[in-house]
């Protein structure tokens, strides 16, 4: 094809008219040697024979370098950055939020990612998180002032039915030395005895002194109801009114411990609400679906299709 057209364009520079007015001049007789377009041995074409020697020139102005200085370049590509500056601001200071108000109270951040969101999974988190924050409270509290009354009962028990004078005068090695002077006497020289115990009067520690009186052999000589009899205290000293303050002891603690397993819950309450405020918050600010929510699922079968409706918190 290119040997074709080739040919066609030197046909027509050849065999081209001359000029209109212009005479034609008178050459003279010469031999005349035709140059064909295709190589007569093999029919190639030389496209070294056709070459185009004009060059193109358009007028124009020459290109000026950029006028801008370093300094305006670096304050150009730090403006750039300012959106996703202000945007990662933005995003930390509602996660902040978030996490706050669920550590003030859980479930307040729950409610704040869904004042943004208007999703129900959010929503619903928080009465539920209130609701156990609630109830914790209250078994704290009531636990907590069942534990203290009682154990105020059994101090003032062990104050109407258990005495120090009695105990340094019934104490077996009180009465070996024809009696205890004061308690100092009895911690420093009865340390040999076997029912001995060291004595913390009530002024220097009130609760090691309302421990002991109940809780140690040696000091059941205290009890105003104990019988004197020294023959039959091998298997130690139960009177009546220690079992009754023991009993009272025991109840306290554990009321006083449910109590305190209550102020563990609400710190673990806390903890929870706060990450999940907290989760919500950033995935909410990125955009993000969670897999929260209603859901319907359709399971054809060949006897009979099921339908099944969920709600993932």
């Amino acid at each position: 094809m290119r040997s074709i057209v080739a040919g066609c364009l030197t046909a027509m520079l050849v065999c081209a008219p001359p000029a209109r007015g212009a005479r034609p001049e008178s050459a003279p007789a010469t031999e005349r040697t035709e140059v064909g377009v295709f190589d007569p041995g093999g029919g190639s074409f030389d496209p070294g024979r056709f070459r185009m020697r004009e060059t193109l020139k358009l007028p124009g102005n020459k290109l000026e370098s950029p006028s801008i200085s370093y300094r305006e370049l670096a304050r150009a590509s730090n403006g750039l950055g300012t959106g996703g500056s202000a945007a990662r601001g933005g995003e930390a200071k509602r996660i902040a939020i978030a996490v706050i108000a669920s550590a003030i109270l859980p479930g307040m951040g729950e409610l704040y990612v869904w004042s943004g969101t208007r999703r129900l999974s959010h929503l619903l988190r928080a009465p539920a998180l209130m609701a156990l924050d609630a109830y914790f409270w209250y078994g704290y509290r009531d636990n907590y002032t069942r534990g203290k009354d009682i154990k105020a009962r059994y101090e003032a028990f062990c104050d109407a039915h258990w005495s120090e004078e009695r105990f340094l005068e019934q104490h077996p090695y009180c009465v070996g030395v024809v009696g205890c002077d004061d308690w100092r006497q009895y911690n420093e020289d009865g340390r040999g005895d076997d029912w001995y115990f060291i004595y913390i009067p009530k002024e220097l520690d009130r609760e090691e002194y309302y421990e002991n009186c109940g809780k140690y052999d040696s000091f059941a000589f205290g009890w105003d109801d104990w019988n004197g009899d020294y023959n039959n205290i091998e298997d130690g000293v139960w009177t009546p009114n220690r079992t009754t303050y023991w009993n009272m002891r025991a109840d306290s603690d554990r009321y006083l411990l449910r109590g305190d397993q209550f102020v563990m819950l609400l710190i673990v309450n806390r903890v929870v609400s706060m990450v999940d405020a907290g989760m919500l918050a950033y995935r909410a600010s990125r955009g993000e679906r969670d897999a929260g929510g209603w859901s319907l699922d359709l399971t054809p079968g060949l006897v009979a299709p099921t339908v099944g409706v969920s709600y993932r918190f």
